[in-house]
């Protein structure tokens, strides 16, 4: 049993020696939803312009609402502009809101104020964005 014991041991010291701090605690980052990404800010990215990576460079959505089924699913819903011209008729529902990777957003001009009085502008926002989303993207 002694032997047994030792073997496994001398298993996992030549284990933390061949491999970093990363690949022992097994982080990794992940990419987010739209619905993780808008649901960062206080006013849960209602005015952000929007837009997946594989749509045209003149195609975007300006956020109206963000309706959380739970912490990471949800319904986003939103004006569609191509051209900088309105293209739908109404608010949509995005589709594949919950998918991972393929969202970017951007701070639009504008503020917010939260229940409790606090109010948020784009510089607020786009600081906070600078530094969320620059920690999470340091290998």
């Amino acid at each position: 049993m002694q032997n047994l014991i030792e073997r496994a041991l001398g298993g996992l010291r030549s284990f933390y020696q061949t491999k970093g701090l990363r690949d022992i605690t097994g982080s990794r980052r992940k990419n987010k939803s739209l619905v993780e990404m808008l649901t960062l800010y206080p006013n849960r990215g209602e005015g952000f312009k929007v837009w997946r990576v594989d749509w045209p460079e003149h195609k975007y959505v300006i956020v109206k609402e963000v309706i959380m089924k739970d912490v990471r699913r949800g319904e986003v819903i939103g004006l569609v502009y191509e051209n900088n011209i309105l293209a739908s008729k109404g608010p949509v529902v995005l589709e594949d809101a919950s998918a991972r990777g393929v969202w970017n957003h951007t701070v639009m001009p504008g503020f917010t104020r939260l229940d409790n009085g606090m109010e948020f502008d784009e510089v607020d926002f786009q600081r906070f964005k600078d530094l969320k989303f620059k920690l999470e993207k340091k290998p």
